[in-house]
C-alpha cells in the first residue's frame, strides 16, 4: 500500500493532472477562492515544460546513440511509456468526469457520492486483500526450514515432467488472475470517476484530488502493458559486429536460423570468455560469442553451438519463453525518472509468480537443454556438436586450474592494450590442452550432475546422442574465416579497452600496485609470519600470481602457529588451491577450515561440491551434501543472525573469562590510532544454547574514512584468530544508529573510553 500513496503523491506532482482542474472549473474562480489550485497549476505547468524539455532530450540521444549512447533508444523508449501511460490514465480520469457531468447533470448526487466513494473502497479492498494474501503466503514460506526448501526444490527435479506441466498450468492461472483485477481496477477508477462527475457543486474542491485518486486506479492498471516500442531495441553503436564486415560469421547464423525456422533479426555481440547464448524480444536476437570460443571452434562446431542456441527459442523452448515474457511483463522500466514509483508491480503476489517461475525453468531446464541438442543433431552434425561442447568443457578445466599456478597478475600490464591482450589465452590454454586432455577427458566421463545444475553434463548429453566416446576435431579455419575470427577477436579488445581505459590508473593501483607495495614490505622484511594479519599476504600473494609462494606461507602457518585456529586461513587457501588442481589432498584441510570457522562456508561448500561432482566420487558427494545441508542450516538459523543488530534483538550485560577482555582492548589501542573514541561490547542471545559477542566500535567524527576500514579490518582479523573458542562479532557505532539505545542501555556495555 505504501508504494500505492507514492503513485498518488508523484501524480500530484505531474502536469497532465490540472488538466483535470482547469477543464471543469472556471480559472478565475479557482484563482480568487481556491489558491491552492491555483499554486498547483503553476507548478504543474513548470513540471509539464521540463517533461517535454527531458523527452526532447532523450529523443535526441536516441536518434544519435554514437554520441549519447548504446541506451539511449531503450531509455526513450521507457520514457515515452511513461509518458503516453500517464497522460493516458489522467486523461481517462479526467474524461470519466466530465461525461458524468454531462450525463448525470446533478439529478441522483446523493447516490453518486455514495457509490463514487463506495467503488473507491473497493479499490482499496482489492489491494488490502491481496496485501493479506500475499502476507499469509510470505509467513507460510519463511516458517521452512532450509531443509524443507531443499526437499521442495529437488521435487521440481525428481519429478520433472509432472511439475513442469504444473507449474506453466498455475503461471498461466496467476497472469489470467492479474489480468482480472488490471481490469476489475480500472473499471473501478472509471466509474468512481464518472459517478463522481454527478456529486454537485458542493463538493467542487474534491474534484481534483478524486480525479488523482480515480488517475492513480486506472494507472495502476495500466503498468504491465507491453507497448510495442517497448521490446529491446536494436543497438546502433559498435558494440555488436557489422554484418558487412563479418559476412561469414552472419552467414553461419543465417544458416542456423533457416534450418530451425526461425524468422527475424539477429546481431552478434563478442563478449569475455568461451561461452555462447541467446537473448531475443520478439523476432530481434543477440548471439553473444566468446572470444575464446570463436578461436577454438571451426565453423561447422560454431553453426551446431548456434542451432542449439537458436533451438532454444523455437519448439518446447517456446513456451518457457513466452512465460518469461509474462514475468518480464511485471518487471521495473529501470533508467527513467520516477518510472520505478509509478509503474513498480502493486501485485504484492508477484514475488510468488517469480518464484514459481524460477521452479518451472528449473524442473524443465534438463528436458529442454536435451531438446536443443536434440535439434542441433537433427539439423547439423552431431559430432561437431558433441566436439564443440568438450572443448568447452576442456576450457572450463583449464580455467579452474589456472588460478591454483603461478600466473602474471592481469594488471601487470602497464597499458588497457596490453590488459585486453591478456585475456586472449587462447595459446595458453592450447598448450594446456597437449598436456592435460587425456586427465580432462577422464573427468568428463566421471562427472556427476549436480542437484541443482540447469544443464546435464557433459557425459550425459553425449551418450543421448550415442556419441560419448567423440574425440574434438581440429580447428583449422579456411583463411577468410580465420580473418572473420581475428577481426572479432579485435573488436572485443577494443571494446574491453575503450571500457577499461577511464578507470585503468584506479584499477591498476588497486588489482596490482597495491597488492605489490605490500607484498614488496613483506619479502623485504623477511617474509615474516604474522600469525594474525598473515591471511591479507595470503590474499596479496594470491592477486598477484605468487601461488608457490603463497602455499608455502600456508604450510609455514600451519606449523609454525602456537594457536591451533590461527592455522583455520592457511587450511582455506591451501585446500581450495589443491582442489583446483584436482588434489584430494584439499578435502580435508577445506573441511577443516569450515568447521572451525564459520567465515568459510559460503565460499568453501562450493568448491568441495564442484571437486566431488568432477571427479565422480559418488559416496564423497553424498555426505558432502549432507554435510553442506547442515552447515546451511547452520547458517541460516543462527550464524547469519550474528551478521546484524536490530533494536529488537536480546542483548545483555557480557562478561568474558578473565583476560580475554583484556588482551583485545589492548590490541585495539595499539592500533587505534587516536581514532577509536569508545568500545561497546555486549551479548547477543539467538536461542537458548547459542549467542555471540558483538563488539561495537565508535570512532571519532575527524577519524578519516580510510583509517576506520583499516582499523576495524585489522580487529576483524584480530577476532577471527582468537585462540578461544567463541563467537565474536564486529560493528561499527555509526552504521548501527537504531540500535544505539537498545546498546547503551546494556548495563557496563561501554567497556572502554579513549576520549
Amino acid at each position: 500500500m505504501s508504494l500505492y500513496f507514492l503513485r498518488l503523491g508523484i501524480l500530484c506532482l505531474c502536469g497532465a493532472c490540472l488538466g483535470i482542474s482547469s477543464r471543469f472549473f472556471n480559472t478565475e474562480e479557482i484563482i480568487s477562492n481556491h489558491p491552492l489550485f491555483a499554486a498547483t497549476l503553476m507548478m504543474d505547468a513548470v513540471i509539464f515544460i521540463v517533461a517535454v524539455i527531458m523527452l526532447v532530450l532523450i529523443l535526441r540521444a536516441r536518434k544519435h546513440p554514437e554520441k549519447y549512447g548504446a541506451d539511449a533508444q531503450i531509455s526513450a523508449d521507457k520514457f515515452a511509456k511513461v509518458m503516453i501511460l500517464l497522460v493516458l490514465s489522467l486523461g481517462s480520469a479526467a474524461l470519466c468526469i466530465w461525461l458524468g457531468r454531462l450525463v448525470l447533470a446533478d439529478r441522483f448526487v446523493l447516490a453518486c457520492r455514495i457509490m463514487s466513494l463506495s467503488l473507491a473502497g473497493l479499490a482499496v479492498s482489492v489491494f488490502l486483500v491481496e496485501r493479506i494474501i500475499g502476507g499469509v503466503q510470505e509467513k507460510k514460506m519463511s516458517r521452512m526450514s532450509v531443509r524443507e526448501i531443499q526437499q521442495y526444490v529437488l521435487n521440481h527435479r525428481d519429478e520433472a515432467e509432472k511439475k513442469f506441466a504444473e507449474k506453466e498450468k498455475l503461471l498461466c492461472r496467476m497472469n489470467r488472475l492479474f489480468d482480472l483485477q488490471d481490469l476489475l481496477i480500472a473499471l473501478i477508477g472509471a466509474g468512481a470517476a464518472f459517478l463522481f462527475g454527478g456529486v454537485g457543486p458542493v463538493w467542487d474542491w474534491f474534484y481534483v484530488p478524486f480525479g488523482i485518486l480515480c488517475a492513480a486506479l486506472i494507472l495502476s492498471s495500466l503498468f504491465s502493458v507491453r507497448l510495442p516500442f517497448s521490446r529491446k531495441a536494436r543497438p546502433k553503436d559498435d558494440s555488436v559486429l557489422k554484418k558487412a564486415d563479418f559476412p561469414e560469421l552472419f552467414a553461419t547464423a543465417e544458416r542456423a536460423m533457416e534450418a530451425l525456422g526461425v524468422k527475424g533479426n539477429f546481431d552478434i555481440n563478442v563478449v569475455d570468455g568461451a561461452g555462447a547464448g541467446i537473448e531475443h524480444s520478439g523476432d530481434y536476437y543477440i548471439l553473444q560469442l566468446g572470444q575464446i570460443l570463436l578461436s577454438i571452434l571451426s565453423k561447422e562446431e560454431l553453426f551446431n553451438v548456434l542451432l542449439h542456441e537458436f533451438a532454444h527459442v523455437t519448439g518446447k523452448n517456446s513456451k518457457v519463453n513466452r512465460l518469461a515474457e509474462l514475468k518480464i511483463r511485471f518487471a521495473e522500466p529501470k533508467g527513467v525518472p520516477f518510472a520505478d514509483l509509478l509503474f513498480r508491480n502493486t501485485h504484492t503476489l508477484y514475488p510468488f509468480f517469480f518464484f514459481h517461475h524460477q521452479m518451472y525453468i528449473f524442473a524443465g531446464s534438463l528436458a529442454l537443454e536435451y531438446a536443443s541438442d536434440l535439434a542441433a543433431a537433427e539439423h547439423g552434425n552431431a559430432k561437431a556438436f558433441i566436439s564443440a561442447l568438450f572443448k568447452m568443457k576442456y576450457y572450463e578445466f583449464y580455467a579452474w586450474e589456472y588460478t591454483a599456478y603461478d600466473h602474471p597478475p592481469l594488471f601487470a600490464a602497464k597499458t588497457p592494450e596490453e590488459v585486453a591482450a591478456a585475456t586472449d589465452d587462447v595459446q595458453l590454454f592450447l598448450s594446456r590442452l597437449a598436456e592435460r586432455k587425456s586427465f580432462w577427458h577422464e573427468l568428463i566421463l566421471k562427472e556427476l550432475p549436480g542437484r541443482t545444475d540447469s544443464h546435464p553434463t557433459a557425459r550425459m548429453r553425449a551418450e543421448a546422442l550415442g556419441l560419448a566416446d567423440t574425440d574434438i576435431l581440429s580447428a583449422d579455419h579456411d583463411e577468410s574465416y580465420a580473418r572473420e575470427v581475428e577481426q572479432a577477436v579485435a573488436h572485443f579488445r577494443k571494446q574491453f579497452i575503450d571500457s577499461l581505459s577511464p578507470q585503468f590508473k584506479s584499477l591498476r593501483k588497486e588489482y596490482y600496485l597495491d597488492y605489490m607495495e605490500r607484498v614488496a614490505n613483506w619479502d623485504n622484511e623477511g617474509k615474516p609470519l604474522d600469525p594474525i594479519n598473515y591471511p591479507d599476504t595470503l590474499g596479496d600473494l594470491k592477486a598477484l600470481g605468487r601461488i608457490t609462494d603463497a602455499l608455502e606461507l600456508c604450510d609455514r602457518a600451519l606449523k609454525e602457529t602456537e594457536i591451533p585456529t590461527q592455522g583455520h586461513a592457511a587450511c582455506f587457501v591451501k585446500g581450495t588451491l589443491l582442489l583446483h588442481r584436482f588434489d584430494e589432498a584439499g578435502v580435508e584441510l577445506l573441511y577443516k577450515a569450515i568447521e572451525n570457522n564459520t567465515n568459510y562456508i559460503d565460499e568453501g561448500l562450493p568448491v568441495l561440491g564442484y571437486y566431488f561432482c568432477q571427479t565422480g566420487r559418488t559416496e564423497e558427494l553424498e555426505e558432502y551434501r549432507e554435510k553442506a545441508l547442515k552447515k546451511t542450516e547452520e547458517q541460516s538459523d543462527l550464524y547469519s543472525k550474528m551478521e546484524y543488530l536490530a533494536p529488537e534483538d536480546n542483548l545483555v550485560p557480557e562478561s568474558l573469562p578473565e583476560g580475554r577482555l583484556d588482551d583485545i582492548l589492548n590490541y585495539i589501542k595499539s592500533i587505534s590510532d587516536n581514532c577509536v573514541a569508545e568500545v561497546f561490547l555486549v551479548r547477543k542471545v539467538i536461542t537458548d544454547e547459542f549467542f555471540c559477542s558483538p563488539f561495537v566500535i565508535r570512532f571519532n567524527k575527524t577519524a578519516p574514512e580510510e583509517k576506520r576500514f583499516k582499523i576495524m579490518h585489522l580487529i576483524f582479523n584480530y577476532l577471527d584468530n582468537c585462540p578461544y573458542d567463541w563467537q565474536y562479532a564486529l560493528f561499527d557505532y555509526d552504521e548501527v544508529p537504531k540500535t544505539h539505545q537498545a546498546i547503551k542501555s546494556v548495563e557496563g556495555s561501554s567497556v572502554c573510553r579513549f576520549e
